[in-house]
């Protein structure tokens, strides 16, 4: 009941926040992200929803068998992932760095426009105008 108590409330508050942060998309007045806002700020509630009232639901009728403290004997193995994980173990700092660095160079826009897709976005040399010309008076 507790941990129900802390972290549930911690759930509650981090759901709540994320959920404001969605819907704030209403504000930008932009009609096609409303039903992305509603959307996702659903599947935010029913995911705290869950969170509250079916997870602790399923450790009450699991009860310690969820949570053994049987050590696990696969963390001697041998093979690639286990490699890995020790290889990570012992240079963690150098590991970190490459990893930012990865990001760091993928995250860079090479060119990047944003925004609707309109005639000012012809190049110059383009013979589209910003403003259509009106149709030719009838005589």
């Amino acid at each position: 009941m507790q941990a129900l108590n802390t972290s549930g409330r911690t759930v509650l508050l981090a759901g709540g926040t994320v959920c404001i942060a969605l819907l704030g998309l209403l504000t930008l007045g932009l009609g096609f992200l409303d039903g992305l806002a509603f959307a996702a700020a659903m599947t935010v509630v029913c995911t705290v929803l869950a969170a509250v009232t079916l997870l602790p639901a399923l450790f009450g009728v699991l009860g310690s068998r969820v949570l053994s403290r049987r050590p696990d004997h696969t963390e001697s193995g041998s093979g690639t992932w286990a490699r890995w994980s020790r290889t990570v173990a012992r240079f963690p700092a150098v590991l970190a760095a490459a990893g930012l660095a990865v990001m760091v160079v993928v995250s860079v826009p090479v060119h990047l426009r944003l925004g609707f897709a309109d005639a000012s976005n012809d190049p110059s040399s383009s013979t589209t105008s910003a403003c259509p010309s009106p149709p030719p008076a009838a005589n």
